[in-house]
């Protein structure tokens, strides 16, 4: 595949771009650089300085924070944005942890009228500052109307309803719930739309009860007891609609998703979030390298 190619196919699939029109993705592409590295390369520091962000086409990488913090990127997820709107140097150092193909954007590029309509730029600023706006949230406890306007993100989803009687839906919810706990922790807003947009739920509120009952059982059943503990329900009214809030806590050990495989044998899964995607890593090696590098104890 060509690198023109390749650029316009991750921008089609990537969610930070959804937003953006056929012919804005088009231009855009014509912008942005292919860079590739091998596993274990460092992309760059803290002390380099920020004239591009990147999107992510293929593997994974790791930023490590001047904090200590650690935090995975994968396919179709933006880093480095926050130096492109300062002078100052990287916020952290991010290395590859496999091979790794990175569109990247320059700043002199992206936010030239020259190059892009304005109307593009500032699609470009709004979704580069809501994920900005997101890491300053990351550690408060922010109102589920804040979090509907901020948007999904690799600790929140939205899903628009409750299914009582689908339990593929509900099993969903304990996937997200699992991806969250080996992560940072995060939020499922019930009745908020994937656009944020809040619609609330059509619920008694003992329906609400029977649902995170069933919530509890599956989270018993497919995660195991101790986890159970580590997830708090709510309901909010929110624009005078009622919302369902699922949080849960990060743990310090790896969450296994057990399900049954296509012969009806027991199986456990890995599963991480990657952006706003839940994705089960299947190689043991990958989930060795993710356990040592996001698990302490």
């Amino acid at each position: 595949m060509k690198d023109s190619e390749l650029i316009l196919k991750s921008l089609y699939t990537s969610p930070f771009f959804s937003p953006f029109s056929l012919d804005e993705r088009f231009q855009l592409s014509k912008l942005g650089e292919i860079y590739r590295y091998k596993a274990g390369d460092i992309i760059f520091t803290i002390e380099h300085n920020g004239n591009h962000f990147f999107l992510v086409h293929s593997g994974r990488l790791k930023l490590r924070l001047k904090s200590r913090q650690t935090k995975e990127y994968g396919k179709g997820e933006i880093f480095g944005e926050i130096a492109i709107f300062t002078d100052n140097h990287r916020t952290g150092t991010i290395k590859a942890l496999d091979d790794v193909e990175l569109i990247a954007f320059d700043k002199e590029k992206i936010f030239n009228p020259n190059c892009l309509q304005e109307s593009t730029i500032l699609k470009l600023v709004t979704g580069l500052t809501k994920i900005i706006i997101g890491y300053f949230y990351a550690d408060q406890s922010i109102s589920s109307e804040e979090m509907a306007k901020i948007g999904e993100s690799h600790s929140v989803e939205f899903k628009e309803s409750m299914n009582l009687d689908i339990k593929i839906f509900n099993c969903k919810i304990v996937q997200t719930l699992c991806a969250f706990m080996n992560l940072s922790g995060g939020t499922i807003l019930i009745g908020v739309k994937d656009n944020g947009e809040i619609v609330g739920i059509n619920n008694s509120i003992q329906k609400v009860d029977e649902f995170i009952r069933i919530i509890v059982l599956l989270i018993n059943e497919r995660l195991g007891d101790y986890f159970s503990s580590m997830v708090h329900f709510g309901i909010e009214e929110v624009s005078n609609r009622i919302v369902v809030r699922i949080e849960c806590d990060p743990s310090s050990s790896p969450v296994f998703y057990k399900d049954k495989n296509k012969f009806g044998e027991d199986e456990e899964q890995f599963i991480i979030r990657t952006g706003t995607l839940n994705n089960t890593l299947a190689k043991t090696s990958d989930i060795i390298k993710y356990v040592q590098g996001n698990f302490k104890n």
